[in-house]
């Protein structure tokens, strides 16, 4: 039950980093936390939290029971809004029951970013509002608007999500897929039905296997089509 506002980091982590030994500290459980306008200047490992993967670590990573995340970000020298909410390298991470989000839709970064992970599952939780920023602050450089699954990524689960206004325009989707082995079930894409703010829901970029089933998209429009499947990243699965 802690709260994090106005911290600054410049290497990840603007409030929480996380760099467990490889011998201890089998698990991280965050719960009841508030994170509001906390910042990375590195612009790449969390703005309001990082858990950087050790060689041999096993530890887990809990994010649980109504944690909030609003307003973490800060504008680059070319006046745009970079970086993540969260970065996770943690071998096993569950995030659940959590809102993120951002109160002024001119000014956002995308939510998370998943990598280097065995086993990550994303439950109940809403992403509303990231990465979207309007066109004087825009930023082109994400690959996907809410999440981002890396390569390094052996197994994501996606469930029961509401994604709300995530993105600026239709040329990316919400959920960047990159990964070996995802699935997506029970979530919702939402859009405004009118204008440039309508985005694709998922784009799958990997070799792998992907699952996705019971979604529910509302007003997605982009320039790949709502569910988007262009395999080019080899992850051997």
């Amino acid at each position: 039950n802690c709260r994090f506002e106005s911290n600054e980091a410049k290497k990840g982590g603007g409030a929480v980093y996380v760099y467990p030994h490889s011998s201890g500290l089998p698990k991280v459980t965050i719960s009841e936390t508030s994170f509001t306008h906390n910042k990375d200047t590195s612009f790449s490992n969390g703005h309001a939290l990082y858990f950087q993967a050790r060689p041999g670590s096993s530890t887990e990573l809990v994010i649980d029971q109504k944690c909030l995340f609003v307003d973490n970000g800060i504008l680059d020298i070319n006046n745009r809004w970079k970086g993540y909410t969260i970065v996770s390298n943690a071998p096993q991470f569950d995030f659940s029951n959590s809102t993120i989000e951002f109160n002024d839709a001119s000014y956002s970064t995308s939510a998370l970013k998943i990598d280097e992970t065995q086993t990550s599952k994303i439950t109940d939780v809403l992403i509303k509002h990231a990465n979207n920023a309007y066109w004087d602050h825009q930023n082109n450089d994400y690959k996907g608007y809410a999440i981002i699954i890396a390569p390094t990524s052996e197994e994501v689960e996606i469930e029961s999500c509401i994604f709300d206004r995530c993105g600026t325009w239709g040329g990316k989707s919400a959920i960047y897929d990159d990964g070996k082995r995802t699935i997506i079930n029970d979530c919702q894409f939402l859009n405004d039905d009118y204008g440039d703010l309508r985005v694709g829901a998922v784009y799958i970029n990997s070799i792998g296997t992907h699952i996705i089933t019971n979604c529910f998209a509302q007003n997605n429009w982009g320039d790949y089509g709502t569910f988007q499947y262009k395999p080019v990243t080899e992850t051997g699965s």
